[in-house]
């Protein structure tokens, strides 16, 4: 059973803009968590400095952890998108 990104949308949806949970959900380092915390930030709020101190991940041989460092940085580029 697979959380679709239509399933966070709706979440989302009912959640609206909420900063501080989009920044703890953030934080858990979970990979839908984070999506879903793209969605409900306050674009608004972001800043360059916000979203580097949200890359504050090691690189590793591990390829299912580097495979997520890729997926963070693409997430991160989106998020330099909404603040230029």
């Amino acid at each position: 059973n697979k959380t679709k990104l239509g399933d966070l949308r709706k979440i989302a949806g009912e959640i609206k803009k909420d900063h501080q949970v989009a920044i703890e959900l953030w934080s858990t380092e979970i990979y839908l968590a984070r999506q879903l915390a793209i969605l409900i930030m306050d674009k608004k709020l972001l800043s360059q400095d916000i979203v580097d101190n949200l890359e504050k991940l090691n690189t590793t041989d591990d390829a299912e952890v580097n495979k997520k460092i890729q997926d963070f940085k693409a997430m991160k580029d989106y998020l330099i998108t909404l603040i230029s």
